[in-house]
């Protein structure tokens, strides 16, 4: 496991208060099993996923970055349930990003399975994750805490303008 993911991991269970935790290809197949997850047979292509309110990060696979798409996914989840506006004002900012459309079209080529608004949902996690290591600002091996809590901050101000 790399150092910045390390870190990244670290940072998230101590400072944030976010469990996640790194498993490796062998661990994650006995918990998926364990679980009754079937990702037995794909975990070359997971990364990272979110189980029972915890990040499992695929250490073979991911990065730092995967960790906070995961965060995303839990962020949105919450808004969804708590605060559906806010919800929907950021999932309709991202939409009408230039880089929406190229990447929607790759996740609806890949989760073929998945409903469409969990493709939206999928490809906005992914922009968020993006947009908080855009000029490496959170990439770097030391966790910038403050820059983390500006990013989600200013995502939320964004929703904020919208009402």
């Amino acid at each position: 496991m790399s150092q910045n993911l390390t870190n990244m991991i670290t940072y998230f269970n101590n400072t944030l208060g976010i469990e996640a935790e790194g498993l490796e290809k062998s661990e994650l197949e006995q918990f998926s099993k364990d679980n009754g997850l079937n990702l037995e047979h794909k975990l070359d292509s997971v990364k990272a996923f979110v189980f029972n309110g915890k990040i499992y990060i695929n250490t073979s696979t991911a990065s730092a970055e995967d960790l906070f798409h995961e965060l995303s996914h839990i962020l949105l989840g919450a808004m969804k349930v708590q605060e559906r506006e806010m919800y929907d004002e950021i999932i309709s900012y991202y939409m009408k990003q230039p880089s929406f459309k190229y990447q929607y079209n790759l996740h609806k080529k890949t989760y073929k399975h998945y409903a469409e608004q969990d493709i939206i949902e999928e490809t906005v996690a992914d922009l968020i994750a993006e947009e908080m290591f855009k000029m490496k600002q959170l990439g770097t091996s030391e966790v910038n805490g403050n820059e983390l809590i500006n990013k989600f901050n200013d995502i939320f101000q964004r929703s904020k303008q919208f009402k």
